[in-house]
């Protein structure tokens, strides 16, 4: 790993700086008190590299490690000098999360995870699933739904946190029409149990009124920069610099989407030149007929998408 040494403004030089990894143990309990023995053992009676040479402590943002009386305060007890960072990856992680908290984005979130475990466990949901899919890409052109292999729903949580939504999202955008027509003949499935056959009739509504896949379309396109930089912020040989360059870049994507209406988000506009509207006004999206029509799809307005906008930007 190389350092950036800076002085004035101007970097100065690398430094090589060699790594290695030291040992991994296991904790008894996920408590401040185990923590504390096994860091203590580390430094003092495993490793001798003395608290002298402690220079920063990297961690998650749970409550026994950066609470104010977790692993955090009883390091800067022992080293008062230590710089303690938790990771910029989830930081940004629960940034957004809380942005979007209390919208449709939220719910949308849950269903992807819903969904993901839905189809993880069932091997005969799966198959109905890909009988769908291919039922629709018979009657359906490319533009329509494409004919990429994957069909099951992508899990939208883990170790990349933002980028396994964004992923998940285009997954099921692409893949809209056989979820909901599936979730449709799974709530009259004797095997589903009542709660998730509730849960299911839920989501099936919701998708049906039209908000849901304009509202993925939105949400998906507001993480993709996000996505980018959450990535970066991940490599390996990410430096101070990356991270910071990474931000400011990250900040103007998200500044320039204060300056687009809603519906001109391409992910938006390919979701609304897939969607037909009848004689009768009955609006149509991979062959799934939403309970509203198209005019019913606009209730998105420009003052919410820049409060989104702003919280994530912050």
């Amino acid at each position: 790993m190389y350092n950036v040494l800076i002085h004035n403004a101007k970097m100065v030089e690398f430094v090589l700086v060699p790594r290695c990894f030291q040992s991994a143990s296991p904790l008894e309990q996920m408590q401040l008190a185990s923590l504390n023995v096994l860091i203590w053992r580390f430094l003092v009676l495993g490793f001798w590299i003395g608290k002298k040479k402690l220079i920063g402590f990297g961690c998650d943002g749970a409550s026994v490690n950066i609470g104010a009386n977790g692993l955090r305060r009883f390091l800067e007890d022992v080293v008062s000098w230590i710089i303690c960072f938790w990771c910029l990856a989830h930081r940004l992680q629960l940034t957004l999360k809380d942005a979007l908290d209390k919208t449709l984005c939220s719910t949308i979130d849950d269903m992807l995870l819903h969904l993901y475990y839905l189809y993880e466990i069932s091997p005969k949901k799966c198959r109905e699933l890909n009988e769908i899919v291919e039922s629709l890409q018979m009657c359906l052109d490319e533009t329509e739904m494409s004919l990429s292999k994957g069909n099951r729903p992508m899990r939208s949580s883990g170790t990349r946190f933002v980028s396994h939504k964004v992923a998940a999202l285009n997954r099921f955008m692409d893949k809209f029409g056989a979820y909901l027509s599936h979730l449709t003949s799974l709530t009259h499935d004797p095997s589903v149990n009542s709660l998730d056959k509730a849960r299911l009739t839920g989501y099936m509504r919701k998708g049906r009124d039209g908000k849901m896949i304009l509202w993925c379309a939105l949400f998906h396109y507001l993480l993709k920069p996000c996505s980018i930089l959450s990535k970066a912020l991940q490599d390996d040989n990410v430096s101070i610099i990356d991270a910071i360059q990474g931000v400011v870049k990250t900040n103007k994507s998200i500044e320039q989407l204060k300056a687009t209406s809603w519906d001109d988000f391409p992910s938006v506009k390919k979701v609304i030149s897939r969607i037909t509207t009848s004689q009768d006004g009955i609006s149509t999206y991979q062959a799934t007929n939403f309970a509203q029509g198209l005019a019913h799809l606009r209730t998105i307005n420009d003052q919410l998408v820049d409060s989104v906008v702003t919280c994530l930007k912050n």
